[in-house]
């Protein structure tokens, strides 16, 4: 629950950072390929990051707890 009281830019996301989704992303059913569970960030907004996922042609926002950070410390 705390998810949704963090801000995208306490948890260090900026545009270009590479992301994955986390396991709450993939379980909440948003990823509809298999190839593209990675992207990179094009956009942080306070609570949602745009993130064109690999594969797509337009990036699209998510949340931020949809995903982490490919390297890094996973929150979500």
């Amino acid at each position: 629950m705390m998810a949704w009281i963090i801000e995208s830019e306490m948890r260090g996301f900026v545009v270009g950072q590479r992301v994955e989704f986390s396991r709450r992303g993939r379980e909440s059913g948003i990823v509809r390929r298999k190839r593209s569970q990675r992207g990179t960030i094009k956009a942080v907004k306070s609570f949602g990051i745009t993130v064109l996922l690999d594969g797509y042609k337009q990036p699209k926002s998510f949340h931020h707890s949809f995903f982490n950070p490919v390297s890094g410390p996973k929150l979500f």
